[in-house]
């Protein structure tokens, strides 16, 4: 068991961490020809829809994929498990579908025109409804496939689907724009959504194999599912509303210009959270395996080697920040957003502090507490817009990343103090370096 879990993780992990650096590599080009195909107020415009689809995709999710990874990840330990596997795919795939569908006629009526005017603050967003839905639909879709094979321990599979096959795609169709000299918002999100559908296409029938292979004479309900499943669907709301809820308010008091200076920090901030996203994306369903089977200790053994590698990795990327960072945003999206530096250390300085808890949320998840964990997203969140209301007039931009880089670091903590509460483990970094060797050689 050891030995294999072990073999796992190496080989989940350098598949993770591979797929990782290729897709850091096409974003950063993704970024630089959108940049260059968009005025800096297209590019705000442009974040804001990709801020909706984050949101919207993660509704009609519902939480169901994390679900499925735990009870799939979970069967390892559980014959019983095993016999509603077939059962489960087929009721969140279908689950999943509907709320796509439901989505995207919503958009179109007059609720989806007053979420772009007044939520977003952008009638121009709002023209481009049809193309918003059907991108919901599919990013819905692709991200439910790729944990489905995360579930089957098939990290390389959901390394590729989770993000990188689409942004390579993209990528190619954006040079073939570039070439063609073809320029605006309008023909930029119609070639995002082909780049995710072209993907979705494919990754379908891989997973076919999978899908034969489950054993399906076990019944699961959908109350079952639904109970399971909200505590974690808010709790990804939650998130992403916070990662992408934060250019709401700055649409809501600034400029258009404001929203693509904000986004493209964003966006490289993003890049710090490479080891972490990659470490946590190799491990969630270990982290579940360990936890169905009572292995605290070793379960401890992960996450401590995790927290410790992410957070000393974070010190480097962000010394690289202050060393570099001005050129950075001026190489990928130009010189009009190296206005963006300060505002680039501030959240960059307060992610590295945050990651010193270590990778509490998922780990919450994983383990069946992720009830525990809604109130301190919900508490966090509230804090977060009332400070961003009361700084964002005094102080901007700046103001704003202050107030969400405050509320970050609340939720960490608290995510802390609950995984030392209920799972009866501490998740913290630890800078004894034999400690982190002998921890990742042991899990």
């Amino acid at each position: 068991m050891a030995s294999e879990l072990a073999g796992r993780l190496l080989k989940g992990g350098a598949w993770a961490a591979g797929t990782r650096l290729i897709g850091m590599a096409a974003t950063l080009a993704l970024y630089a020809l959108l940049a260059r195909l968009l005025s800096p107020a297209e590019m705000g415009n442009y974040f804001l829809i990709m801020s909706i689809v984050g949101v919207l995709s993660t509704l009609v999710l519902f939480g169901m994929p994390q679900v499925a990874v735990r009870m799939i990840a979970s069967s390892t330990a559980s014959s019983e498990q095993l016999k509603k596997n077939r059962d489960v795919l087929f009721k969140i795939s279908l689950f999943v579908l509907v709320s796509s569908i439901m989505v995207f006629l919503l958009l179109l009526t007059e609720i989806g025109e007053r979420i772009f005017e007044f939520v977003l603050n952008s009638s121009v967003v709002g023209n481009h409804a049809v193309v918003i839905g059907l991108l919901v639909a599919s990013t819905a879709l692709l991200s439910m496939v790729a944990e489905f094979f995360r579930g089957f321990h098939d990290i390389r599979m959901a390394s590729i689907l989770g993000g990188v096959a689409t942004s390579i795609v993209l990528v190619v169709l954006l040079v073939l724009l570039w070439v063609a000299e073809v320029t605006g918002l309008a023909n930029v999100t119609l070639v995002t959504l082909l780049a995710s559908a072209c993907v979705l296409v494919i990754a379908g029938p891989l997973f076919l194999p999978y899908w034969k292979n489950s054993t399906g004479n076990k019944k699961l309900s959908f109350k079952c599912l639904l109970n399971s499943a909200w505590p974690i669907a808010v709790f990804n709301l939650a998130v992403v509303f916070s990662a992408q809820g934060v250019l709401w308010i700055v649409s809501s008091s600034m400029s258009e210009h404001d929203v693509a200076i904000y986004g493209s920090v964003l966006r490289i901030v993003a890049m710090l959270t490479i080891t972490h996203t990659l470490l946590v994306a190799a491990s969630q369903s270990s982290m579940a395996e360990l936890f169905a089977i009572n292995d605290i200790q070793r379960l401890q053994k992960l996450v401590r080697a995790m927290s410790s590698v992410t957070f000393l990795i974070g010190l480097l990327a962000m010394l690289f920040l202050i060393v570099g960072g001005k050129e950075i945003l001026g190489t990928v999206f130009g010189d009009f957003y190296k206005a963006g530096y300060e505002l680039l250390l501030i959240m960059g300085g307060f992610y590295v502090v945050g990651i010193y808890f270590g990778a509490t949320g998922m780990l919450l998840m994983m383990t069946g507490h992720s009830q525990s964990l809604l109130w301190v997203m919900v508490l966090t969140i509230i804090c977060r817009f009332v400070l961003a209301y009361f700084l964002a007039d005094a102080y901007g931009m700046i103001g704003v990343a202050a107030a969400w880089g405050l509320g970050d670091l609340m939720q960490n903590f608290f995510a802390w103090l609950l995984v030392r509460k209920k799972i009866r483990i501490v998740s913290h970094a630890d800078f004894d370096f034999k400690f982190i060797k002998k921890s990742i050689l042991n899990t």
